[in-house]
């Protein structure tokens, strides 16, 4: 059985092909033949039979223009996206960590039918202290913990932490609370596109050039470049002597007011050349904290 196109401009043309055929078709019979074969009652006037020639371009543009508006609102429902923003706050310091960066890792390496994961692996600062200094650490991201602390009115910071489409927070290492954030974020959380374009890297800047919809007034662009896998081995610290392994972790970020389109400059710090490297964008609420668009692109 054949199945109906999932594409609203080919569900439109096919429609218009029918509409323009039927029209043609009953304008073929003219006046005089609805006479002759007797297809008009008798007892109607030669005005009627005008009125009905004249009205079929009436008829016509009337139906397509519905056809246009179905398509459009077609059209608005494909372009939005079942997609989760999944930040996790943690550190290589933290011994409860390794299990909460695994299923980050899970997570965006999911096929899950219902939606796709973008993970953002923030390596925070304030476990340095204690033996061993995290790499990919900054205070930049240890910021953008207590930013959402003191919105959500959390009374501490923690690791490791998740938060979900910038609404659901948890430890981070618990799958049941994920799996049920992500199942709410994929069903409820619709996200339009942003389109990353025009990518142009020098030794120590990316600048790159985006176009998103329905932006608001009230909202940020966060931008990150996330490195795909990162590992290396820990010497001391909770986790000395281990090799760790991290999944899109976070080594440039940067907040700015929200457009419908610009372009933005990233500083870049050392990349690991035999790694790869994504552009992660999503525009968020600053009151809210909620994420309404989201895009991504490969470095």
């Amino acid at each position: 059985m054949a199945s109906l196109s999932s594409d609203p401009f080919e569900f439109y043309n096919r429609c218009h092909t029918v509409v323009i055929g039927c029209i043609s078709f009953m304008k073929i019979k003219t006046v005089e033949n609805l006479y002759r074969y007797q297809l008009w009652p008798k007892n109607s006037s030669l005005w009627e039979c005008l009125i009905l020639h004249r009205c079929l371009p009436i008829m016509r543009y009337t139906i397509l223009g519905l056809l246009f508006m179905a398509t459009a609102s077609s059209l608005a429902q494909s372009s939005q996206q079942s997609i989760s923003i999944v930040e996790l706050f943690t550190s290589q310091g933290c011994s409860s960590c390794p299990s909460a960066d695994k299923l980050l890792k899970e997570a965006v390496n999911s096929n899950s039918a219902d939606g796709e994961v973008y993970g953002l692996s923030f390596h925070v600062s304030y476990w340095n202290r204690l033996g061993w200094k995290d790499p990919y650490s900054s205070e930049q991201f240890t910021e953008r913990q207590k930013w959402y602390a003191k919105k959500m009115r959390l009374s501490r910071i923690y690791t490791p932490q998740m938060i979900v489409d910038g609404q659901d927070e948890f430890v981070g290492s618990q799958k049941p609370k994920l799996i049920a954030s992500l199942k709410t974020s994929f069903s409820a959380n619709k996200k339009s596109a942003i389109s990353i374009t025009n990518l142009r890297k020098t030794e120590d800047r990316l600048t790159i050039s985006y176009t998103g919809q329905n932006i608001s007034s009230g909202e940020v662009l966060n931008l990150a470049i996330v490195q795909r896998i990162a590992s290396n081995h820990v010497p001391r610290g909770e986790n000395r002597h281990k090799t760790l392994v991290h999944s899109n972790v976070v080594r440039a970020f940067r907040s700015i007011p929200a457009q419908k389109s610009g372009e933005v400059a990233l500083d870049l710090p050392e990349l690991n050349t035999e790694s790869s490297y994504e552009v992660i964008a999503y525009v968020q609420n600053l009151n809210t904290l909620k994420i309404s668009a989201v895009g991504k692109a490969t470095l």
